[in-house]
């Protein structure tokens, strides 16, 4: 008898206090790119100006990607400056790049270069930062001066919104 008492306390116990939960899901992490200043490579343009171009970049991309986490280039240059010793502005190699992009635990870094070829080229990659390929390339040709410049980031942006999409799982639909 002492032995069903015991069953039957436990049983009791259970159904007063009701089915287990289940923790709720986790929160899938939005990915996270990280924006690098863009690369004159022979416009001829002053640092402020490119400066100025890559805040429009970053504005466009986060427009287009409204689903990714943006590490905008001022905002990766204070974080990274007393690691890097005030080599940020240097660094537009790729492996540069990457390392710094797991500095910030981003998924993708974005390069940019601007470049006189005719009128003026906007070339702009984003990486995946653990397999080091490029997922996403946009281009767009104008003039070199602001406000055809800004029509170029547009452009450009508007590629990668077209390519690039997040996916359910927080990680990039890239074709």
């Amino acid at each position: 008898m002492r032995t069903l008492s015991r069953w039957t306390l436990i049983l009791a116990a259970a159904l007063l206090a009701g089915p287990a939960r289940a923790e709720p899901p986790a929160k899938k992490k939005a990915p996270v790119i990280a924006i690098f200043n863009t690369d004159d490579r022979n416009t001829g343009l002053e640092r402020a100006e490119l400066d100025m171009l890559s805040d429009d970049l970053t504005a466009g991309v986060e427009r287009a990607l409204a689903g990714y986490e943006v590490v905008a280039p001022r905002a990766l240059k204070r974080a990274l400056v007393e690691a890097l010793k005030g080599k940020f502005d240097a660094c537009y190699d790729k492996l540069c790049q990457f390392s710094l992009g797991k500095e910030v635990d981003a998924d993708y870094v974005l390069s940019s270069t601007l470049s006189r070829v005719g009128k003026g080229l906007l070339t702009a990659v984003i990486w995946n930062v653990e397999r080091k390929v490029s997922v996403v390339t946009a281009t767009a040709k104008g003039g070199c001066d602001r406000e055809a410049l800004i029509g170029s980031v547009g452009r450009a942006a508007g590629k990668f919104k077209a390519k690039l999409r997040p996916s359910p799982t927080g990680k990039n639909a890239a074709p």
